[in-house]
């Protein structure tokens, strides 16, 4: 499976004069930990944040959780998504 690093871009002027962020990058490891947090707690970013220590915002994690299931091309099941399935 491949790496779902991030490129790190310095802080630069383009011609438009526009500043280009510098992006994380997120280890391995830390993908994993994201996904488990979201089977155990749901989409509750925040609640990931503090149970993984994250030094990261909860919108930061979302936004890297919607990004691993869009590049691993799989709907990634959540605490949330089980309890609708059961009847």
């Amino acid at each position: 499976m491949p790496t779902l690093g991030w490129v790190v871009f310095k802080a630069v002027e383009d011609s438009g004069s526009h500043k280009r962020k510098r992006r994380a990058i997120f280890k391995p490891e830390e993908d994993d930990k994201i996904i488990e947090g979201v089977r155990r707690f749901g989409t509750d970013f925040e609640q990931i944040r503090l149970w993984a220590d994250f030094a990261r915002s909860a919108g930061t994690l979302r936004n890297r959780y919607k990004r691993i299931a869009k590049l691993r091309g799989e709907q990634l099941e959540s605490k949330d998504s089980d309890s609708d399935s059961e009847v």
